[in-house]
C-alpha cells in the first residue's frame, strides 16, 4: 500500500507518518522510486501500536521508542519487556524532579528490600522521588507506615498480570501492559480521591 492508504487505514495523518519515519519509530517502506514507497501490514500494525500508545496511553515519543526497541529485541526476556512497558506507562520523571537529585534513594532501596522486590533503575528513581516528596511535607514514607499502599499495589499487580496476553505476542503484550497500567492507575487515583471525599 502507498502512504495515502496507510494513512487512511490507520487514521493517522501523512505528516505524522512521515514524522514517525524520520524518528525511526516506523520502518522505512520498500522504495518504489525517489519519493514513493510501498508499505505492508507490518507497517500498519506498528502504526496502530504507536497511535494507541500516543492517544490512549499518552506515552511520550521517547518512551515509545524505548518500548519499540524492547519489543523488537527478541532476545529480551518477557520480564524485561514488561519492565520496559511499565516504564513507558510511568508519568514523566520531570514532573516529580526536584533539587535533591534522585530523591530518597536510601528509602527506596530500603522499601524494595523490605518487600523483596527488584526494580529497574527507572522504577527505583520514581520511588525515590515519591518517598522524598512525602518526607518533605511530613507524611509517612517508611515501609512499616506504608502497609495499606503496599498491600493495594500487590493486590492490583496480582489482578493485572493474568489479563496480559502470552508474551510470545510481544507487541500485544507490551501494549496491553502499558495501557492497562495507565488506565488502571487513573482508575485507582480517581477511586482514592472519591473515597477520601467520602471518608468519615
Amino acid at each position: 500500500m502507498k502512504v495515502k492508504e496507510l494513512s487512511l487505514r490507520a487514521n493517522v495523518s501523512i505528516p505524522t507518518i512521515k514524522y514517525y519515519l524520520r524518528e525511526g519509530l516506523l520502518p522505512k517502506g520498500e522504495p518504489l522510486g525517489e519519493t514513493k514507497a510501498e508499505y505492508g501490514e507490518d507497517h500498519l500494525t506498528r502504526l496502530l501500536l504507536i497511535r494507541t500508545l500516543v492517544e490512549t496511553g499518552e506515552v511520550p515519543i521517547a518512551r515509545i521508542r524505548h518500548l519499540l526497541d524492547a519489543i523488537d529485541n527478541e532476545s529480551l526476556p518477557a520480564q524485561d519487556l514488561l519492565a520496559a512497558a511499565m516504564y513507558a506507562a510511568t508519568p514523566d520523571a520531570r514532573s516529580t524532579a526536584h533539587d535533591d537529585g534522585f530523591g530518597d534513594r536510601t528509602g527506596a532501596e530500603t522499601l524494595l528490600a523490605h518487600e523483596g522486590w527488584k526494580s529497574t533503575s527507572d522504577g527505583r528513581d520514581q520511588l525515590a522521588r515519591a518517598l522524598a516528596g512525602l518526607r518533605r511535607i511530613g507524611l509517612p514514607a517508611d515501609p512499616d507506615k506504608l502497609g495499606p499502599y503496599l498491600d493495594a499495589a500487590k493486590t492490583i499487580a496480582a489482578q493485572q498480570l493474568p489479563l496480559l496476553p502470552a508474551p510470545e505476542d510481544r507487541a500485544e503484550f507490551a501494549v496491553r501492559a502499558v495501557l492497562g497500567a495507565v488506565l488502571y492507575e487513573r482508575l485507582l487515583a480517581t477511586l482514592i480521591r472519591i473515597a477520601t471525599e467520602n471518608a468519615r
